[in-house]
């Protein structure tokens, strides 16, 4: 459900999901990606949207430097795909939580 919802950069569901069960914050089988790489890869299809959701993760702790199978942590998937605006808000975040890991 949550990929779901990511996927389609749905801030409410996204937020009532996390609300709910935030164990459900579970990596791809597949890919071993977890919701917040793929949240990287579509940034730019809603950078409001996409905002919002790092914002409700960062919220519930999520960690943005979870890596997936190929040893890759979100930024790496924001870098690969030009999205500026996604790695300035990574950056952002850590800068404001004091994370000195990304």
């Amino acid at each position: 459900m949550l990929f779901l919802a990511v996927s389609k950069l749905v801030v409410i569901a996204v937020d009532k999901i996390m609300n709910r069960e935030p164990l459900l914050y579970s990596k791809d089988p597949t890919t071993g990606d977890y919701p917040v790489h793929l949240l990287m890869a579509l940034f730019q299809k809603n950078v409001l949207n996409a905002k919002r959701i790092v914002e409700i993760f960062n919220h519930y702790k999520i960690d943005f430097m979870a890596m997936n199978n190929e040893n890759w942590a979100p930024i790496h998937v924001a870098v690969k795909r030009g999205f500026f605006e996604a790695v300035e808000t990574l950056v952002k975040l850590n800068d404001r939580i004091g994370d000195d890991n990304l």
